[in-house]
């Protein structure tokens, strides 16, 4: 019955509801029916529905924007794919390197070669 991610005000009205149809349907509280009272509070219950419209049309579109990005993505690789199999172009060329990677010509190797020690290094380290 109480879910814990309900607000404590919509509980309470909800309580307060359910106490007073059940136990003084009739009765004039605080210059109210109860149906006043239910109509003068439904406007939180309102409002809580449409967030939650809100919340689900959001992640309607979040699922939406994901999908036109890996669409994006694939018509970017594909875009890339043929810069690099163009005949004046290529993966070597300004256009590549434009398009924000790196060249072949400026790619480097990866290979390192550590020198020797120098003796200043070996001192530090005793």
């Amino acid at each position: 019955m109480n879910d814990p991610k309900e607000a404590p005000i919509m509980r309470r009205r909800k309580r307060i509801i359910t106490a007073w149809r059940t136990l003084a349907p009739a009765a004039v509280l605080g210059g109210m029916t109860l149906e006043q009272f239910e109509e003068a509070t439904k406007s939180s219950v309102e409002v809580r529905q449409r967030i939650g419209e809100t919340i689900a049309s959001l992640d309607a579109l979040r699922l939406e924007r994901d999908q036109a990005d890996d669409k994006t993505r694939v018509k970017i690789a594909d875009l890339v794919d043929a810069v690099k199999g163009h005949s004046e172009y290529g993966a070597n060329s300004p256009l590549y390197g434009a398009f924000g990677y790196v060249p072949r010509d400026a790619r480097k190797s990866g290979l390192t070669r550590k020198g020797p020690e120098s003796s200043t290094e070996s001192a530090d380290a005793a």
